[in-house]
Order: C-alpha cells, then sequence, then structure tokens
C-alpha cells in the first residue's frame, strides 16, 4: 500500500535505496523499475503522514524529532515526481519550495537520504500538477496500518489533521507499541500527540516511555500495555474515505499480553529492562478492543468510539497526552473535557462512558528522561 510501518523518522534511512537502486537498474536494463504502483501510494504517505510545514504523524521511533519535512523527505517526494509523474509529489515539492527556496540542499550529501548522485544523472522534469487540494480529505493504508485525514492538505495553516495507527506489524524494529492510537495536529503542531523520547534503541525510557503503550494515546488493561514484537499486532478491517465522511476501525484485540518475542526478551535482558507486570507488561483478560473513528467531512470534528469487552470487570485507561503545553481537564455536565493547546491551535475531547469515569493527570514520565547517550561539541548532555 506504499505506507512505511516503522515511522517517519526512520523511513528517512530508505531514500537512497528506494531512488537510486532502481535508478541504476532502470538504466542499465531497460526496465522502469518507478512503474510498481508501490511508488505511487509511497507518494501518498509521503503527503499525509507529514504535510508541508507539518510535524510527522507520530508513529515510530524518534517521531519527536521530525519537526517538519526536511531536505531528505522533499528530496525524496521530488525524485518520486520525476521518475513516476505523480504531480501531487511535485506540488508538495513546489508548496515547500515556495517557502524554503534552498530545501533541496538540506541532507543533500547526508549517508542515508542526500541524493546527489541521483540529480547529476536525472534530467527529467517536474511533473505539472492542480496542487493537493485535490486529494481526498485523508488516505488509509490499510497493510501498513496508517490513516491519516485533513482538512486542507493545500494550506497547512488552517488545517486539522488526525492521524492512526493499527498495524499488523505490531512493535517491533522501530515500530511502537501504539495500536488504535491517534495523533491530532492544527496548523502543522502537535496537540494531542504521542509522548517520550528515543534516546537508544532500548534503554529503559526509550522502552518504557516511548515504545511502551503508556506513551500513546490509545487504551491500557488494568494498567498493562501492548506486546513488545510482532505479536502486539493491530489490523485495520474496514474504513471509507468519501467527500462528506471518513471512517476508520482499528482493531486492537490481539496487541495486548506478555512479552514473548524471544529476540526482544533476549535484548531487554542484555539492557537490564524488564518486561514485568509492574512494568506494565502481564496476561489480560481482554476479548475486544475495536475503535471507530469517524471524521465529519472537513469540519474538524471527529467522532471516535471505542468496543471494549473483557472477560471479567478490568479498569480501562483511557490516555491522552500533550508534548507542547500542559492539558486542561474539568467535568462539563457528565463528560469529562480534556483540552490540549499549542501555539496556534486547540484540541478539545469529551469523553464520555458507559460507567463512571475518574481522572487523574501527570506530569512525569514513568521513567526520567535521561540523555545519556549523546552531547554537544562541548560535551554537554541535554
Amino acid at each position: 500500500d506504499g505506507g512505511w510501518h516503522n515511522g517517519d523518522s526512520y523511513f528517512i534511512v530508505n531514500v537512497r535505496n528506494l531512488v537510486e537502486v532502481p535508478y541504476f537498474y532502470s538504466r542499465i536494463t531497460g526496465y522502469n523499475y518507478f512503474n510498481d504502483p508501490w511508488y505511487q501510494g509511497n507518494a501518498l504517505y509521503v503527503i499525509y503522514h507529514q504535510p508541508p510545514f507539518s510535524k510527522s504523524a507520530g508513529n515510530g521511533s524518534a517521531h519527536l524529532n521530525v519537526t517538519r519535512p526536511r531536505g531528505s523527505r522533499v528530496g525524496y517526494a521530488d525524485a518520486l515526481a520525476r521518475m513516476t509523474g505523480n504531480t501531487y509529489a511535485a506540488d508538495y515539492v513546489r508548496i515547500i519550495q515556495a517557502s524554503r527556496a534552498n530545501i533541496l540542499e538540506e541532507d543533500n550529501t547526508s549517508k542515508a537520504g542526500g541524493l546527489a548522485w541521483f540529480r547529476l544523472q536525472c534530467d527529467k522534469p517536474l511533473p505539472n500538477g492542480r496542487g493537493l487540494k485535490d486529494l481526498p480529505m485523508g488516505h488509509v493504508f490499510p497493510q501498513s496500518g496508517l490513516a491519516s485525514f485533513s482538512t486542507d492538505l493545500d494550506d497547512t495553516r488552517k488545517s486539522a489533521m488526525l492521524s492512526f495507527r493499527s498495524s499488523p506489524y505490531g512493535s517491533t524494529s522501530h515500530a511502537l507499541a501504539n495500536q488504535n492510537a491517534f495523533n491530532t495536529f492544527w496548523s502543522g503542531q502537535p496537540l494531542f500527540y504521542s509522548s517520550g523520547h528515543h534516546i537508544s534503541f532500548i534503554d529503559k525510557h526509550s522502552m518504557y516511555c516511548h515504545r511502551a503503550t503508556r506513551a500513546h494515546n490509545t487504551i491500557l488493561v488494568n494498567g498493562i500495555g501492548q506486546r513488545i514484537g510482532t505479536e502486539g499486532y493491530g489490523w485495520i478491517p474496514r474504513y471509507y474515505v468519501g467527500e462528506k465522511i471518513g471512517y476508520v476501525l482499528g482493531d486492537a484485540s490481539n496487541a495486548y499480553g506478555k512479552v514473548i518475542s524471544k529476540s526482544w526478551l533476549a535484548r531487554a535482558k542484555k539492557e537490564e529492562v524488564s518486561f514485568s507486570p509492574e512494568a506494565g507488561w502481564d496476561y489480560v483478560k481482554l476479548k475486544t478492543f475495536r475503535r471507530h473513528i469517524v471524521e465529519l467531512g472537513k469540519t474538524g470534528f471527529t467522532f471516535i468510539y471505542d468496543e471494549l469487552e473483557a472477560e471479567e470487570p478490568v479498569t480501562w485507561s483511557y490516555l491522552l497526552h500533550t508534548v507542547t503545553n500542559p492539558m486542561n481537564v474539568n467535568m462539563v455536565n457528565g463528560f469529562v473535557h480534556v483540552q490540549a493547546t499549542s501555539k496556534n491551535g486547540i484540541s478539545d475531547a469529551y469523553l464520555l462512558g458507559s460507567d463512571e469515569l475518574k481522572t487523574d493527570t501527570t506530569s512525569h514520565f514513568f521513567t526520567p528522561a535521561t540523555n545519556w547517550l549523546r552531547a554537544d561539541d562541548k560535551g554537554n548532555f541535554k
């Protein structure tokens, strides 16, 4: 379907392989490898999961650092447009270049994302299109387990966006344990958004507060989150994108439980990371967790309905996170009203349940964020 389950940060490590290798073999064989339909789907992934001037959709390790489309992503879209004729990828490039004329020079010689060699070889022109305004309000990648809806792809400054993940790939490699999680944005800035920092592949903060389910806008069952590994998976059984309504259903009924992946258990033992009940992993008698998301056209209104069923009474924790400002929480006429704010926008969440709802907030991570791995040029750690 063209999506990338590992997320927007680690997608960039593939850019040169995705462009220079097929370009080289196309030249020496005479067969155009860019005709593979995956590339057309991938152009939509590039656009929908990080619109012009927007933060990334919020999936995968280190997504927090992807604050805007960098030169490597824009350069990749430029190459896609030239080699496939995709006008939307070309318009994506032109919109960003209009404000950042030198964007293609950024990251131009980076190891994974630099396409300087390709640009010296390729003389194909950018195709002409009608802009991003003709794209549907959303796109679903059912095989990757991703979805994104925007009210105005052509002008991010006045666009509300919602991203969603429920993936058959689970939380292995650089993917996160965020099945049935969503993020919201206004004007390209995050509002309700996944939290935590990717410090290293498997240190305690990265595992407990970034990869683990507690870091995302989804559900805990008795305080227990989703498995680490391919065993903790979700999927998208149904979806629809029309002019007046968008819909996606995520099923994370199979995502929760003890970590049983041999490779992840071995990594955790080596790094002294515990997948214990105290840390948030254990068997739970969950039967059903299906999340229905309805986008009401381009109004910016989203309706979310959760089907939750267990074999015995449990405590369901409906998680919401903010990363810019502290959230505001109030009870209003039987609803829980949670408000997220950024520099230019607001997300209001109104929560209603079949039983009494109790609320709690914290400004502390489960495990402190200590940047022990990377220092600046003077040896100072953030």
